[in-house]
């Protein structure tokens, strides 16, 4: 077979009715098909095994994921069918056997299957730009209550000691009676806005501060609303400060998109009641750390 298909999973939502899921890559042996159920409210993640969960039907290669009656995907689930390649090399060329063309392709195709694999994991990851000057060689030791932050540099990350992690120092106290500096105020290292925040399409988040950590409780303004805003989320203050989106409607529902100020890996993001997702300023753009319970 042909590689011309990018896709490498399909995520369904559950509805406590439909048993049948589209498998919607090209795969070559039934065993790299690997089913999930999301649980949306607390991202918990469990496997769903072949031949007790659920079967593949539609022919060979199999076209659907059908469940099982008794395991039918409930609402507040997500289904993940993905594909999960073996990283072995079956394919075996002998001295002076035969070359099968359909040999060769498959064992081709296995390569291209791989790297997409490969390719959905890197698109996840957080990178530093090519012009950032890093070599790439970024490993590090396992500190215990140690932060990763961006260095002073801006060409790669380093470990700061969590105690160490602080604001701006702020203005010295008064005097003392014997004279010295009073002890330098220390800043709060979070925000929390408790009212929930109507947002507006062309609006979108207006953030401010100088924060490192910033949590807002957020939904549309009286309707769903799809964030148009160029950026989307006002640009930060400082590298490496933290933004918190927490939803509390299900009804005034807040989406983002990647693009304009955002870099979230081409994900759409929807916020409903609970729903959260983390942001990290990195000079330029908020870069998608983490999600949770989106709609």
């Amino acid at each position: 077979m042909s590689v011309s298909d990018l896709d490498t999973y399909q995520a369904y939502v559950g509805d406590g009715v439909t048993v049948d899921f589209p498998i919607t890559f090209a795969f070559q042996n039934a065993a790299e098909v690997v089913v999930y159920l999301i649980n949306d409210t607390t991202g918990a993640k469990t496997t769903r095994t072949v031949g007790t969960h659920y079967t593949l039907t539609g022919g060979s290669p199999a076209t659907n994921v059908q469940f099982d009656p008794s395991y039918i995907p409930a609402a507040g689930y997500t289904v993940f069918v993905l594909r999960e390649e073996d990283v072995t090399q079956p394919t075996d060329y002998t001295t002076n056997g035969a070359f099968v063309a359909a040999d060769h392709e498959e064992a081709l195709d296995q390569i291209v299957l791989r790297l997409q694999e490969v390719k959905r994991t890197a698109d996840r990851a957080i990178l530093l730009p090519l012009e950032s000057g890093c070599d790439g060689n970024i490993a590090m030791p396992m500190v215990v209550d140690s932060l990763v932050a961006i260095n002073a540099a801006g060409t790669g990350v380093e470990l700061i000691a969590k105690a160490g992690f602080v604001g701006p120092a702020g203005a010295d106290g008064a005097d003392g009676a014997d004279g010295a500096d009073g002890a330098d105020a220390v800043p709060s290292l979070t925000y929390s806005r408790g009212t929930p925040g109507g947002i507006d399409a062309v609006t979108g988040i207006p953030f401010s501060g100088a924060l490192y950590y910033n949590i807002w409780f957020v939904q549309g303004n009286g309707a769903p609303v799809t964030v148009t805003a160029n950026p989307q989320i006002a640009a930060g203050t400082a590298v490496g400060q933290r933004l918190m989106l927490i939803g509390t409607s299900d009804t005034n529902t807040l989406t983002f998109a990647d693009g304009t100020g955002l870099v979230t890996g081409g994900l759409t993001l929807t916020l409903g009641n609970n729903s959260v997702i983390e942001f990290i300023w990195d000079g330029t753009n908020w870069v998608l750390i983490s999600t949770n319970g989106l709609i």
